[in-house]
């Protein structure tokens, strides 16, 4: 089912994730998939960022899980180009973001290549929640 979340050319065209190389009762993520098939990375990419992630930010999905997830598999395969443009999108929802581990690495990164004006917004939307998260 997460395979379809990655483009239908991906859902009809990745291996199976039953090999013997791949993570047992583990599903296949999109850096796995990159790996597997190379040549589709571009047209991956760009379907993951404007089909699902730019709907979901548009309706503000940042407090599901799942959502956190594909926001966090992404960030990982994208250059830094491609998180700058998504970095300036998530900051002000930084305390949401916060509530998983993929999550939290997703702020940890757009922290790490924001301007310093987005990081004061990180710090901002974080600013007197800090010890409820905890």
């Amino acid at each position: 089912l997460k395979l379809e979340l990655y483009g239908p050319h991906v859902s009809l065209f990745a291996p199976s994730s039953n090999n013997n190389n791949s993570n047992s009762g583990k599903s296949i993520t999109l850096q796995q998939v990159v790996e597997q098939m190379p040549g589709q990375k571009k047209a991956a990419m760009d379907f993951v960022h404007n089909n699902i992630l730019a709907k979901g930010i548009q309706k503000e999905l940042f407090a599901f899980g799942y959502f956190q997830q594909l926001l966090f598999e992404y960030s990982e395969v994208a250059s830094n180009e491609e998180r700058k443009n998504l970095a300036p999108q998530l900051v002000d929802y930084a305390l949401h973001l916060v509530s998983t581990r993929s999550g939290a690495k997703v702020i940890a990164t757009c922290a790490s290549i924001a301007t310093p004006k987005d990081r004061k917004r990180i710090m901002k939307s974080l600013k007197g929640q800090v010890r409820a998260t905890l």
